[in-house]
């Protein structure tokens, strides 16, 4: 008989499935197993093989018929109890030899059993296992060389587990560990989660009780044992990036462990991957837990190691944490650490905590003079380089960035393709998949578009298999040129999971995430969808970081200000608060000149005019100088000069156009109509809402031709 799987079947599908299968046997045993079954087809499988093994079938040739018609029967009312009754009838034997197949695994091989058992003849047990249809021989074998079988369905499997006393299976996948090592050899690293699982179920403290009640020499032998597997198990985990089996490693090696060694090794491990997975309040605690354990014992080699790790999370994902209670004990631990390892050491430990003290300011977690900031940023990358470390790099150079962008944009290029370059370079596909986001956003900053596309892409392409964080970076990074460039159907694909994405982060994100949720937000209102940007909009208040954050928060105040309008976005620009530095007034300075133009606040404009003339320059933001232009024209067209209005702010408008802002220059057209005469907003409104269509910013569109049917 074939497996069949347990998709409920039909009544003529059933009795079609019986008249197949026994073909000999009377109406009324059918009728029988058709109402045992109620339409399990491996079920009525199995009622079959019971049927057979209690002699009421019987099996002639390739035909199955009834034997013993007058028998009383007794069919278990489910699957599983039957099962159960097919194991325990079983010769002991061959009960045996399914129980140590089970503790195996659903697929298992002949050497194994073997090895766990001397004592009984296995392969003729697997024979009539096989002929019983409870096992099946499998054409290939995954280890060379080996008899390999499986069993029939995986609940045939986990009845005969759960039939198996605790102390005996304890026994058994001790015995089977002990197994894989030989096999292995020296390539453990590949059967490490085989050695990690059998180990570990070996040592739960209540079934080794019960296998070595008399043994506690071979208790502690096997606990520790466990614990290793675990714990190389999680290394090897993270290594591969799967952060969430990492962490589940390190967990079950935690339970298990009894010294202050192996609860260091695996808190370190719990940190490292939770760390991989930006889970950084998690990390946190497991760096400074394994932190006091390191120092109690007096492992100074392990403190250094805890605390370089330690403050490269904050140093790069302070956004991610929910709360600020981290930041005094992460400037102890530097200051602790570089007074400890001095600074003019050129190791990692040393780089690192330089690498954390230059990003001081950033977060705002101690006075930290921004010359000394500089010098500690380029230490760290001086360091780096001489230990051949491009992890160690990849945090300089994003500290690094982080201070070249206090001053503006001046410095944006440079960044981005030093960060491109050791992006593109990197194998470690978290640290590359930073990178390319600091050099996407760079190239952004310098108004660099196509090469950010390029470089946003190719980091979107590495986030996929990285951890929920990492994707919001990403489509961050996508964000960043998407909407400039006024490519708003794209923007709504690429931003299409931020809303799980945040949820699944627990409804908090750093600047990046807000970022990335504010372009969705824009995607759905230009997808004329406002219901779902309004919803979108809601978790973006709940979610967006209230203090400091790594993008300036103002920069969402003009993604948002055609969904939200002026008053909502003046009150979201007076909520900020904090030090700006010049990037930040960058932002703030855009949003206000627009929210100050359509207010009609001509005393409050010319004054922002003016610092957005000189900060254009100084700043190398040119963006700044053709909103100032287009804020002049909004005034004029108020004043009653309709032509020059149009000229200036068609000017400004190409400018920023040409520029690659695309979308900007068209919304701003939209907002400007309304204002101008009615034959000279009619004139333009058609070519404007045309641009905005292509772009798939339908609601602006919209606006526009609304203002060339009002005419």
């Amino acid at each position: 008989m074939s497996q069949i799987g347990l998709e409920p079947l039909t009544d003529a599908q059933s009795r079609e499935l019986l008249g197949e299968i026994l073909p000999h046997v009377g109406p009324e045993l059918r009728e029988r197993i058709l109402s045992a079954a109620e339409g399990n087809a491996f079920f009525s499988e199995e009622i079959v093989r019971h049927l057979i093994d209690r002699g009421v079938l019987e099996r002639d040739g390739h035909e199955i018929v009834e034997v013993n018609p007058d028998a009383i029967l007794t069919i278990p009312d489910t699957v599983r109890a039957l099962l159960a009754a097919r194991v325990d009838s079983l010769p002991a034997e061959e009960k045996s030899a399914l129980q140590d197949a089970a503790v195996v695994g659903r697929i298992f091989w002949v050497t194994t059993l073997e090895s766990m058992r001397a004592d009984v003849p296995i392969r003729a047990a697997l024979r009539a296992l096989e002929n019983k249809g409870l096992v099946v021989t499998r054409p290939t074998s995954w280890l060379p060389g080996q008899t390999e079988l499986s069993f029939n369905h995986g609940l045939t499997r986990e009845v005969a587990y759960q039939s198996i006393p605790k102390g005996r299976r304890a026994r058994a996948h001790a015995a089977v560990g002990g197994w894989v090592e030989r096999v292995a050899g020296d390539r453990r690293e590949e059967f490490i989660d085989l050695l990690a699982y059998h180990y570990g179920c070996a040592a739960q403290p209540e079934d080794a009780a019960l296998a070595w009640p008399d043994d506690a020499s071979h208790r502690e032998e096997t606990r520790s044992r466990a614990v290793a597997a675990l714990l190389d198990a999680g290394s090897a985990a993270k290594t591969r990036f799967a952060t969430d089996q990492a962490v589940g490693f390190a967990e079950r090696a935690l339970a298990l462990a009894n010294t202050d060694a192996e609860r260091l090794a695996g808190l370190e491990l719990k940190a490292l991957a939770a760390h991989a997975g930006v889970r950084a309040d998690d990390a946190w605690f497991c760096y400074r837990e394994a932190l006091d354990i390191a120092r109690q014992i007096g492992d100074a080699e392990a403190v250094s190691r805890l605390s370089a790790n330690a403050t490269l999370l904050w140093a790069r994902y302070g956004g991610a944490f929910t709360t600020d209670e981290w930041k005094a004990q992460a400037v102890d631990i530097v200051r602790q650490g570089l007074e400890e390892a001095g600074e003019s050491a050129e190791t990692f430990e040393t780089g690192a905590l330089l690498t954390g003290r230059s990003t001081f300011r950033y977060w705002a977690l101690a006075p930290h003079e921004k010359e000394d900031a500089g010098r500690d940023a380029e230490r760290g990358i001086e360091i780096a380089e001489t230990i051949d470390s491009p992890y160690l790099l990849s945090h300089a150079l994003d500290a690094l960035a982080s201070l070249v962008q206090e001053e503006g944009f001046c410095g944006s290029a440079e960044i981005a393709e030093r960060t491109f370059q050791l992006g593109r370079s990197m194998a470690d596909r978290v640290e590359a998949h930073e990178m390319l986001v600091t050099a996407a956003r760079a190239f952004c900053e310098a108004g660099r578009y196509e090469e950010a596309e390029e470089v946003a892409d190719e980091a979107a392409s590495h986030a996929a298999a990285l951890s929920p964080h990492h994707r919001l970076h990403a489509a961050f990074a996508q964000t960043s040129y998407l909407i400039p460039t006024g490519r708003l159907v794209e923007l709504l694909d690429a931003t299409a999971h931020v809303v799980d994405l945040l949820l699944e982060e627990g409804s908090h994100t750093c600047g990046l995430g807000t970022l990335a949720l504010a372009g969705h937000v824009l995607a759905q209102f230009e997808a004329e969808d406002t219901s779902a940007a309004f919803r979108a909009l809601e978790l973006l208040d709940v979610a967006s970081p209230k203090r400091r954050i790594v993008f300036p928060r103002s920069h969402t105040v003009e993604i948002l200000r055609p969904l939200v309008g002026l008053e909502d976005s003046r009150q979201r620009l007076e909520r900020i608060e904090g030090p700006e530095s010049i990037v930040d007034r960058i932002y703030k300075l855009r949003a206000e000149l627009q929210i100050g133009a359509l207010a009609a606040e001509w005393h409050v404009l010319d004054g922002l005019a003016v610092e957005a003339r000189a900060l254009s320059r100084s700043a190398c933001a040119p963006s700044l100088d053709w909103l100032a232009d287009w804020g002049e024209a909004v005034h004029l067209a108020t004043s009653g000069a309709p032509a020059e209005a149009m000229t200036k702010a068609t000017g400004a408008m190409s400018s920023l156009d040409a520029y690659g802002e695309r979308y900007t220059a068209a919304r701003l057209m939209v907002d400007l109509l309304p204002l101008l005469e009615r034959d000279v907003a009619r004139a333009a409104a058609q070519d404007i809402a045309d641009r905005l269509e292509r772009m798939g910013a339908l609601a602006s569109a919209a606006e526009a031709r609304q203002v060339a049917s009002n005419g």
